[in-house]
């Protein structure tokens, strides 16, 4: 039916080309003729041939494109399968593959000359690249098209039992409210349970609730209020963990109207070992880099459920003793049953939780999303304390956040929340006591650590080294000696030898002594660089070497 469909492209508008189905069925057509359709099963792209081999296309890069095909109808007597793109970032090098004679039910692959593709040599984050394969033999000629992602701004943590992504902009789970943009969050072998994961702040200022965050507005729309520094990046082996990653936003998009002027790192942390395989870490640093103070500042993480195949029969709980938002669907009967939970592991800063019944109408104590979520929703459920701690069983949201607590100009501040899912809700409840633990261990390892036998008080502050030096790029981190002098906020940046900013690659809180510091590398070229270190008024300045 469908190769002897009569085609439509030539009548459609040039987006929808390829997009909208092969034709119109030809019933006659489909009875009285024969041929063969020859259909894409599987394929995929590799850097490892020609670019770096971290398994992402960027910029700059030449791509290998693997293809394999199975014919479903009659023999194949000499097929051409050939590739192209309507990209303009990318260009097709090698685009032909010989298929020759392909019996019926038969497959064929490119594995042994596969598709070459160069990538344009320009940051273009997030740009879709359609590739379009044709098929000819004879008077036979079918095609069909993939897409990949252009250099993603966001990776996955997949080392243990959640698969979860991770954005430079605040967003968690998926980048895009399409999702398309990423993998979401996934146990094991479940399918994926987060529609939309958001980072979300908000303050008083001049006696004004001000709000920042990446949540929707409205059913298909976005804020976009935290703009990212560079691409976020995920390493094996981490300096903790076995798997870390890094990544730095601040909230540049957001109108002057409501900008808090917050900067915000986030570190997040995968562990293998078994008691820890079902949940990752997030640890913020958020920065007032403004002038002014930030009042009853709060800070949270908001989800919104889709657990099992009907999202109207999720629940949405939470636990105060435990300080748990929990979710889990009712019916028991997904594919692969799963709860999720999100623990706040930073209570000392003060917390809040709303939980949402999606479909409510709004009111004093309600929240409902289908219509939209105002910044002054937003702002409610961020500060007004615990409120809904158990729903009703429907499509269901939850914001757990610290605050509200005083925020001062050019101060930070240390926030930590867990990702933990199981077969169960007991399950999630059970492993709150072993993800408090590793939030310690996190703490005390990756924050600035004492160097013991020295009682006195450093007479200056000081940039001792940094090691290994020179350092290598693959290992992901270096450590950072320092002498600190007095209480206060440590900051380092990296510079070229021209002395241009490159990156900002921490915030630190420290106490007089002398301190080692772990430092996740950004994505750069190997050469040297300058580390540029400030704390309290002063600054130091050490170069260092980055190799391949």
């Amino acid at each position: 039916i469908r190769v002897t469909s009569d085609p439509i492209d030539d009548i459609q508008l040039t987006y929808y080309k390829g997009k909208i189905g092969r034709g119109r069925i030809n019933a006659y057509r489909a009875l009285t003729e024969s041929s063969p359709a020859v259909r894409l099963v599987e394929w995929s792209i590799s850097d490892s041939l020609y670019g770096n081999g971290d398994g992402f296309p960027d910029q700059g890069e030449k791509l290998t494109v693997t293809m394999r095909w199975k014919n479903l109808l009659e023999p194949a007597q000499d097929a051409m399968i050939t590739l192209s793109t309507p990209s303009i970032r990318a260009t097709v090098e090698q685009g032909s593959f010989h298929a020759g004679a392909i019996p019926s039910n038969g497959e064929v692959t490119n594995a042994g000359d596969p598709f070459i593709i160069q990538l344009e040599d320009f940051a273009v984050p997030n740009n879709r690249v359609d590739l379009i394969f044709t098929v000819e033999d004879g008077e036979y000629n079918d095609h069909g098209g993939v897409f990949f992602i252009q250099q993603p701004s966001y990776r996955d943590h997949d080392i243990n039992d959640i698969r979860v992504t991770l954005t430079n902009d605040g967003n968690i789970g998926f980048d895009d409210l399409s999702g398309v943009l990423g993998s979401g969050l996934r146990y094991r072998e479940s399918e994926n349970v987060v529609f939309e994961g958001a980072t979300m702040m908000g303050a008083i200022i001049n006696q004004l609730p001000f709000v920042v965050d990446v949540a929707r507005t409205g059913s298909q729309q976005q804020m976009e209020d935290f703009r990212g520094e560079e691409l976020y990046r995920v390493y094996e082996p981490g300096v903790i963990a076995e798997q870390e990653g890094w990544g730095r936003y601040w909230d540049a998009n957001a109108p002057l109207s409501y900008r808090l002027q917050t900067e915000v790192t986030l570190k997040s942390f995968a562990f293998t070992r078994p008691e820890a395989a079902n949940m990752v870490f997030l640890h913020y640093t958020i920065h007032n880099y403004s002038t002014n103070l930030h009042e009853d500042f709060c800070a949270g993480l908001f989800f919104d459920w889709d657990i099992g195949s009907n999202s109207q029969t999720d629940i949405a709980l939470y636990k105060d003793s435990l300080k748990l938002a929990l979710c889990f669907d009712t019916t028991g009967r997904p594919r692969t049953p799963v709860a999720v939970g999100t623990v706040l592991l930073t209570p000392e800063h003060g917390n809040t939780y709303w939980g949402i019944n999606n479909r409510d109408s709004d009111a004093e104590d309600r929240i409902g999303i289908y219509n939209g979520f105002t910044k002054e929703e937003k702002w409610k459920a961020l500060s007004t304390g615990i409120v809904q701690p158990v729903s009703k069983i429907t499509d269901v949201s939850q914001l757990l956040s610290i605050g509200p607590i005083d925020l001062p100009a050019g101060d930070s501040l240390i926030i930590g929340f867990a990702l933990i899912a199981g077969e169960s809700p007991l399950d999630v409840m059970n492993s709150v006591p072993t993800s408090l633990a590793l939030w310690d261990t996190i703490t005390r390892l990756y924050d600035p650590t004492p160097i013991g036998g020295m009682e006195e008080r450093p007479s200056a502050f000081r940039l001792e080294s940094v090691s290994p030096q020179p350092a290598m790029l693959s290992q992901g981190s270096i450590t950072v000696n320092l002498s600190v002098q007095r209480d206060g906020w440590i900051h380092g940046e990296l510079f070229d030898l021209n002395g241009r900013k490159l990156y900002s690659l921490f915030d630190h809180h420290a106490a007089p002594g002398r301190i080692q510091l772990p430092v996740m590398l950004p994505a750069v070229s190997a050469g040297t660089y300058l580390l540029r270190i400030r704390s309290s008024g002063e600054v130091q300045t050490l170069p260092i070497r980055l190799l391949r």
